[in-house]
């Protein structure tokens, strides 16, 4: 007696919207042999992507589905994650593409600052752009560590901004994640930049 997995697809295309913080996808497939199929194992190439497998032993004809949830963070562009499904008794593995589509509403220039050990902690700049035909709004900026200060300016209203990142201190290494939140159309959307003071060592 033979186990077999049929899937329905073993690759995904996704397409989140501008304010979607997840993509979700269903990997379906049948029991097509004629014995009892037990999944030993759902593994994803990177803590980005969840995989969810309500049971793992089905039946000569039972139908199932990979559930996938991509987490979308600060990830722009164009993102590919793999599943791999380890079936008992199967020396190769089944392997699960998920290729995200994340729609990019502004290009972000440059997306770290960097001020050298002891150099003065004089402001740096941000330039957010919207992309394409999208209309964005800065509603306000936050850095995650209370060392540095950040603010926005507008430069041309629903379409460029600048954000002046400032460090209270270069005397020590610093580093901090910079919120930027962008008011769309569709919602609100979380840009990210980075500031990095630099220590000695580095």
């Amino acid at each position: 007696l033979v186990a077999e997995l049929n899937w329905d697809t073993r690759t995904l295309d996704l397409k989140p919207g501008t304010t979607d913080t997840v993509a979700e996808g269903k990997f379906g497939f049948v029991n097509a042999g004629r014995s009892e199929v037990t999944i030993d194992s759902v593994k994803a190439s990177c803590g980005c992507t969840v995989p969810i497998l309500p049971k793992m032993t089905y039946a000569p004809g039972e139908r199932g589905e990979v559930m996938s949830r991509f987490n979308i963070g600060d990830r722009r562009g164009a993102q590919s994650a793999t599943i791999r499904v380890s079936v008992k008794g199967e020396r190769e593995a089944a392997l699960l593409t998920l290729n995200v589509a994340i729609p990019e509403v502004a290009k972000i220039t440059p997306s770290i600052l960097i001020w050298k050990p002891d150099e003065k902690p004089e402001p740096k700049t941000i330039e957010v752009e919207a992309m394409g035909n999208q209309t964005l709004g800065i509603e306000k900026v936050t850095a995650s560590d209370g060392s540095f200060e950040a603010r926005a300016e507008t430069v041309a209203d629903g379409t460029e901004y600048r954000v002046i990142v400032t460090p209270k201190s270069t005397a020590g290494a610093g580093f901090a994640m910079l919120n930027i939140e962008a008011r769309l159309k569709e919602g609100t959307k979380t840009l990210r930049a980075y500031a990095q003071v630099r220590s000695n060592g580095k």
